[in-house]
């Protein structure tokens, strides 16, 4: 049985890329639902929203330096780029 992390095509970087911003927004929220009062610099709009993203990246430089899974760290970029854009044109 193959190994779908071992894997180098896009729709499994798009996967894990979709999977792992989920995981990463919910703690965010969860951390930001907790604070009576935010801190500086996570009272700003897009902050919350850009946070996610981070793991991404991580994810993308593990895939394509460690692994040498092009098509996989492309797929992860593609996500992380259409998010950037997303919350640069829709978040306030």
């Amino acid at each position: 049985m193959k190994n779908i992390f071992n894997s180098d095509n896009y729709l499994t970087g798009v996967v894990l890329a979709l999977v792992l911003a989920g995981i990463s927004f919910g703690l965010v929220q969860l951390l930001v639902s907790s604070f009576e009062t935010l801190p500086y610099w996570l009272a700003k709009p897009k902050v919350p929203w850009l946070l996610p993203l981070i793991p991404n990246l991580i994810l993308f430089r593990f895939y394509m330096v460690n692994k040498k899974l092009d098509k996989t760290g492309r797929g992860i970029l593609l996500v992380t780029f259409a998010g950037l854009l997303a919350i640069f044109f829709l978040v306030n």
